[in-house]
């Protein structure tokens, strides 16, 4: 998956959090690229500034695990970023979690 946002500071960077894999419940790190390259550092800090829940109301850090549909949903979210993309969208999986999964 890769989300693509703009950091509204500096409209002309772009962010992109891209993972390894489309599925929407699985734990992946996301692989942050900020274009130019030398805003990363401020997007970084901009990033752990930022609290944002997750699709099932988990707390979101853009550079640690997740889940696919957390970080989809906590990037719409976000007060210094603005979302531009998501491919491909990431829905939840109707049979998630497992029936009997206690929370």
């Amino acid at each position: 998956m890769q989300v693509v946002l703009k950091y509204q500071e500096y409209p002309e960077a772009t962010v992109t959090l891209t993972t390894s894999h489309d599925d929407p419940d699985e734990m992946v790190t996301p692989e942050l690229t900020v274009d130019p390259p030398k805003l990363e550092t401020l997007v970084k800090l901009a990033l752990k500034q930022e609290i944002s829940h997750g699709h099932y109301g988990h707390i979101v850090e853009f550079i640690k695990p997740t889940t696919n549909l957390d970080l989809q949903s906590a990037v719409r979210k976000l007060k210094a970023f603005e979302f531009v993309s998501s491919t491909p969208s990431i829905y939840p999986n109707p049979n998630f979690p497992p029936e009997g999964a206690v929370s």
